[in-house]
């Protein structure tokens, strides 16, 4: 493989690295976006498990869950707004 001159390989660094830090701001929102959409996926996960178990284990009605429906469907709102982001 043929190696590109001294100089050009410094300016190629020196464009590369620019390129680098103006992208440095997108990558950083996107892992962000992930990192809140991961948190409120575990949080989710929690609201589910408490109406499961209210249904299942404790024979909760309706009426007695209906809090947490709104704020699950909240979160998956939430959540859909994240990925979409």
């Amino acid at each position: 493989m043929k190696t590109l001159p001294k100089r050009a390989s410094g300016r190629s660094r020196k464009w590369l690295f620019k390129q680098a830090r103006s992208a440095a701001g997108s990558i950083a929102f996107s892992v962000g976006l992930g990192l809140c959409s991961g948190l409120l996926l575990i949080v989710q996960a929690g609201f589910l498990a408490r109406i499961i178990h209210g249904v299942a284990m404790k024979g909760l009605g309706r009426d007695a869950l209906w809090p947490f429906f709104p704020a699950l469907a909240g979160i998956v709102l939430a959540r859909s707004i994240l990925s979409w982001g």
